[in-house]
């Protein structure tokens, strides 16, 4: 049996109000090779916290998308004492392996990300995927699909403004557009009070619960470790 996808319809708010939403329904047949993921985040004694990595997910380990190449997303607890190589894997939903890159993990006690660079095989809209990022003995993961907007979205991002954008990407379930747009938002302007309340309100949803890492600093906004 496969996997089961469906969005929350929120009926009763608007893209415009004042708190962001984002609510993702999930009905999850794993495949027959495991568990549906590990996000990470329970080792933090750890002798090599470095590498303790928390893949920045729902706790369902799944989020949408409807770009070709999305940014992945991690915290990392610790300042590396030297550089970290890390490998990000994708893989399709019969393990197929789509994309492999390596990069330097250099930040620590903050948020980084990676975006899936336009020479990777762009994602398929109704294909399920499987992402990894390995950093020596720990491998966290997480779960994408890429999924198409609706004229009716299309028409309401063309005339939002940035902030209304992120809104309208949560209020679809749209994680990593939600993510990575408030994250590039709030690089641009860090003391505003709005965004850093959108910023908590997203992270400590209860279909995310990132509660310990709202605080957390933003090493790099959407593009890759610097």
């Amino acid at each position: 049996m496969g996997a089961i996808f469906s969005i929350v319809s929120i009926a009763s708010v608007t893209p415009i109000q004042q708190q962001t939403y984002f609510q993702l329904a999930v009905d999850f047949d794993p495949p027959n090779r495991g568990a549906p993921g590990d996000r990470g985040g329970d080792n933090a004694g750890s002798r090599d916290d470095s590498c303790n990595l928390l893949a920045m997910v729902p706790k369902t380990n799944l989020g949408l998308t409807t770009a070709e190449h999305p940014a992945f997303w991690l915290y990392v607890p610790t300042v590396p004492k030297s550089p970290r190589s890390l490998e990000l894997v994708l893989r399709d939903e019969s393990d197929r392996e789509i994309y492999r890159t390596t990069f330097e993990l250099t930040q620590g006690d903050g948020i980084v990300s990676f975006r899936l660079p336009e020479t990777a095989p762009p994602l398929d809209v109704g294909q399920l995927y499987h992402w990894h990022v390995f950093c020596g003995n720990f491998a966290r993961d997480g779960w994408i699909e890429r999924v198409a907007f609706s004229p009716e979205v299309e028409s309401q991002l063309e005339t939002a403004t940035p902030r209304e954008r992120v809104l309208i990407f949560a209020e679809q379930g749209l994680w990593y557009e939600t993510l990575t747009e408030l994250a590039g938002l709030r690089c641009s302007d860090p003391q505003n009070t709005q965004l850093l309340q959108d910023w908590a309100s997203l992270l400590q949803h209860e279909m995310v619960t990132l509660n310990e890492i709202v605080s957390a600093s933003l090493l790099s906004c959407g593009t890759q470790p610097e």
